[in-house]
């Protein structure tokens, strides 16, 4: 035992600048990957950490309004609404009165409502407080108003701003109710309410909360306001459940069964977070991602690192079996030299990967993190760093155990490679031939190097650069392009409201034989229900030329009976395109379409996602009955070739009396864009390990053919031809890489970008730039050059004698 641990001492003190490049690898690789994957588990709970933090709703119960022909209608009958409370598997419920008041001036965006029962934001629906307080639940005037709000374009507000509320009498929505009609002066009480707080709430994450902030006022607002202020929509129940999501279908059918339970609606709250969750799985996959192939590059990077100082080490191996030691022995002592790089490494990436946790989790996730900061991951650190120090350790035994046998008499010859016979076929310079041998030719012995690893390490980095490049391209490409996203036209004018039957084949008010228009479709859009689930749906009449929804696969609608459905509400109906799917509209019109085709569905009005939606011919949406209420009506226009859009776009909206809305990137869309830079950093990583991986391939290499070099120079080699060598060795092992690495990395690019377009619901080709490609050759060539810099000026001035006498 006293001999393995001099032998060790002795190589740890002879390779001490090898093993700090091992623990440099080790530490790039651990760090990277470990705070990757714990950065994935943080992501991946985010938001359902959240919702149990704020002990949030899973659905809303709603009651007849106004608007539903009950007289003075909104208000919940009490007896009812404390029977849905005591239903089995109800965790609490709190009582919500929707007002009909909006903020004076109407110069930034607020929903407010009115906790009855001072249930909610207590018992459940709590939020996360930003900044102030909030508000005493004893004070009409004061009011914590969300983060959409306090973000609202326009004015918004903040701590300690004052705005004024307009509002409407319980007589003046009797009177709108009974004649269809609107009044547009409020005549209920002019209220002053005080921002002393800013919160965030799960709902402020949605796409529907992005765009319309959700506030709620106090039991004392609705105890002095409840019957000088009238509502539009009624009252509301949030209900949170013992078994969560999963007992939605109970407590619905429960309440079936109460007497006037049938007259009660309900709002799943899984359609406000689909987006969310959506957006967090294409985070924790990109993050697991990252993981693997920072996982598999590090190894490879290591592999060739440890080979490499292994090979170097066992050089003496004759020596020593001569003494007596025993090849087992000797692969002992050569593992135990590796024991400090590698614990010192593994130490210095999981010191690393907590640090990097205060900035995970990524993008959306980041806002949800119940406990920002810096958080030390038990599972991943803790054990991954634990199960990395044995792979390492295993790795060097592998690798110390491979050397020592390569050094032994019986250690087989090898070949010639067939690159360097090719080079000499062809008549090539000695200088080219021996630079090439020295690329590809792993040697024996003393003189053994890992070629193929190094390699390995170039293409893996050019893979990993371009796959970014190939990634961020399509990515730009998506914003950039507004037809990629559902904006299949140049112009959309909306109008204010629209009445009468027969909605979405109305004529569109802008004139089709206008000479600027090419194109002119009418277009209508109400949220329907598709085989039992509530989604938005548009319809699309043409009047003049091609206006369609942008189809990824299949068709647009063409006939009555058709839709379109965007991805993500083909998984949730478990449908395909060719199968049947059944619509209800508001009035309880059921009709049955053919799924034609997969669409993108646009962002016009509130935020949507463009996987979620459905498109109909104009007649196709009418067969549902669509009422003139919470609907959008207007033209798409296309226009013609040389046309200024904005100032045709103006033009037929002031002519309409319309308004217009400019190409809306969803926030699905945007969420990704918050991550962008992951990519980038993956590629960065990868070259940073190709970097040191090469260069030390190319020092310990010049290094171990020092007598080849020596030989060369004693048979006429001119420094230059020395230098030149060492130049070809380089730029052979970086074409080589970039051979590999270029088809690999579009590929992946490829693959990364298919899958988040896919879960996006728009098309999934990529974008691939012919000048990165072109570009990643020479690039390799003159990184791969200045690498070889160094070594190759040692090789050219150290005299031949002297490499041949320490050989």
């Amino acid at each position: 035992m006293a001999a393995i641990w001099m032998c060790a001492r002795e190589v740890l003190r002879r390779r001490r600048g090898g093993a700090a490049v091992i623990a440099i690898l080790i530490a790039l690789t651990v760090g990277s990957v470990l705070a990757s994957v714990a950065g994935a588990r943080r992501t991946s709970t985010s938001f359902d950490r959240f919702r149990e933090e704020t002990q949030s709703g899973h659905l809303i119960a709603t009651f007849p309004g106004p608007f539903d022909g009950v007289a003075g209608g909104g208000a919940a009958n009490p007896e009812l609404a404390r029977q849905i409370a005591r239903l089995p598997g109800v965790e609490s419920v709190g009582r919500i009165y929707s007002l009909a008041m909006y903020p004076k001036g109407d110069d930034f965006g607020v929903n407010l409502f009115a906790s009855i029962d001072g249930h909610v934001g207590t018992q459940l629906d709590r939020s996360r407080l930003l900044e102030g307080r909030y508000a005493d639940p004893g004070s009409a005037t004061e009011v914590t108003v969300s983060e959409a709000t306090a973000n609202s374009t326009g004015v918004g507000v903040g701590v300690g701003d004052v705005f004024t509320m307009v509002s409407f009498t319980p007589e003046q929505i009797a009177r709108f109710a009974a004649d269809n009609s609107f009044e547009a002066d409020p005549e209920g009480p002019t209220v002053r309410l005080q921002v002393v707080g800013v919160e965030r709430r799960p709902f402020d994450l949605t796409t529907e909360g992005q765009s319309a902030g959700v506030s709620f006022l106090t039991p004392a607002f609705y105890e002095k306001y409840h019957d000088q202020i009238g509502t539009f929509l009624g009252e509301y129940l949030r209900v949170r459940l013992e078994d969560g999501a999963a007992g939605i279908r109970a407590f619905t059918r429960a309440v079936r069964d109460i007497p006037g339970g049938e007259a009660v609606g309900f709002r799943n709250e899984s359609f406000d977070t689909g987006g969310i969750t959506d957006s967090i799985d294409v985070l924790t996959a990109g993050l697991l991602l990252f993981a693997a192939i920072a996982a598999l590059a590090g190894l490879v990077a290591l592999g060739q690192a440890i080979s490499r100082q292994a090979a170097l080490a066992a050089s003496g191996h004759e020596s020593l079996r001569a003494l007596g030691m025993s090849r087992r022995q000797h692969v002992a002592a050569l593992t135990i030299a590796a024991l400090p790089a590698v614990v010192a490494g593994v130490v210095v990436g999981l010191v690393g990967a907590y640090a990097v946790s205060s900035v995970m989790p990524l993008g959306i996730a980041a806002r949800a993190e119940p406990n920002p900061g810096a958080a030390f991951d038990v599972l991943v650190l803790g054990f991954g760093g634990f199960m990395l120090v044995v792979l390492a350790l295993a790795l060097s035994a592998f690798a110390a155990w491979r050397a020592v046998r390569s050094t032994e008499p019986d250690a087989a010859r090898r070949r010639s490679p067939v690159l360097s016979t090719v080079g000499t076929q062809w008549g090539l310079r000695p200088e080219a031939t021996a630079g090439l041998r020295m690329a590809v030719d792993s040697g024996k012995g003393a003189n053994a190097v890992p070629t193929r690893s190094a390699i390995a390490g170039a293409a893996l980095a050019v893979a990993g650069v371009l796959a970014a490049v190939v990634f961020a391209a399509s990515l730009d490409r998506l914003v950039a392009t507004p037809s990629r996203f559902g904006w299949n036209w140049d112009a959309v004018t909306i109008a204010d409201g629209v009445t009468g039957g027969h909605i979405c084949t109305q004529k569109a008010s802008v004139d089709a034989a206008d000479r600027d228009v090419d194109g002119l479709a009418v277009i209508c859009m109400f949220r329907v229900v598709l085989g039992g689930r509530p989604v938005q749906a548009m319809g699309v009449e043409t009047f003049r030329g091609k206006v369609v929804p942008t189809i990824v696969t299949g068709r647009a609608p063409r006939a009555a009976d058709e839709v379109a459905l965007g991805v993500k509400t083909l998984t949730a109906l478990d449908r395909e395109v060719g199968d049947i799917v059944t619509g209800r509209g508001p009035e309880g019109a059921r009709r049955r379409y053919t799924i034609v085709g997969q669409v993108v569905f646009p962002t016009i009005g509130d935020a949507s996602s463009p996987g979620d939606g459905s498109a109909f011919t104009g007649a196709g949406l009418d067969r549902l009955d669509i009422g003139s209420d919470d609907n959008i009506f207007g033209s798409l226009l296309r226009f013609g070739p040389g046309v200024d859009h904005v100032a045709a776009t103006k033009r037929f909206a002031s002519a309409s009396e319309q308004g217009s809305t400019d190409p809306n990137v969803p926030e699905d869309i945007k969420r990704i864009q918050e991550v962008e830079s992951l990519p980038p950093v993956l590629g960065a990583l990868l070259v940073v390990l190709a970097l040191l991986a090469v260069g030390h391939a190319l020092v310990t290499g010049v290094r171990r053919r020092r007598r080849d070099l020596a030989v060369f120079k004693t048979l006429g080699f001119t420094r230059r031809q020395v230098f030149s060598a060492v130049a070809w060795n380089a730029s052979t092992i970086a074409v080589l890489g970039a051979l590999v690495g270029i088809p690999l990395g579009v590929v992946l690019g490829k693959i990364a970008w298919g899958l988040v377009a896919e879960s996006l619901g728009v098309a999934t080709d990529a974008a691939v730039g012919a000048v990165a490609i072109v570009a990643v050759v020479p690039a390799a060539l003159l990184v791969a050059n200045a690498l070889a810099v160094i070594p190759a000026r040692a090789a050219a001035r150290t005299p031949p004698a002297v490499a041949l006498r320490a050989e």
